[in-house]
């Protein structure tokens, strides 16, 4: 349970400095990965609003699930470990998920910089993570 509580925890920090960049004009994602992720696995044309709820809740599950994983892999968390996290899932994302969605590996199809701009998003999940993970509520 700590570690799906800390890897959504994680999720919402990565999600804001994500959100914060596109506000201020810092993206270089034609579009939020798990919104790009979404209409490529329910279509464009799917409702507005049952598309930003799916990925909504999809991306908070991943991110709890890998928290899981995390927190049964490295019961002590800590900075460093959860960094490491975060980059190893940014390269799956990278070599997995952007081709998918269509951006290319290591977003060859978009720029260096979006590539880079997620995995920024990734070591944020992962220092949160294992900083939850090591001083967790039930450790204090």
């Amino acid at each position: 349970m700590k570690g799906f509580a800390a890897g959504v925890v994680a999720t919402v920090w990565k999600t804001a400095a994500a959100i914060t960049g596109r506000r201020q004009g810092l993206t270089a994602l034609p579009t939020p990965f798990p919104r790009a992720l979404t209409e490529r696995l329910v279509g464009e044309d799917a409702p507005e609003g049952p598309k930003l709820l799916a990925a909504t809740v999809s991306h908070l599950g991943y991110g709890g699930t890998m928290g899981v994983a995390f927190a049964l892999l490295q019961p002590r968390g800590g900075a460093v470990r959860g960094a490491a996290w975060g980059a190893f899932l940014w390269v799956i994302q990278q070599t997995v998920f952007f081709p998918f969605v269509g951006w290319g590996p290591f977003g060859r199809d978009l720029s260096r910089e979006a590539s880079l701009e997620t995995l920024w998003h990734h070591l944020v999940y992962g220092l949160v993570l294992g900083v939850l993970i090591r001083d967790g509520p039930e450790d204090r």
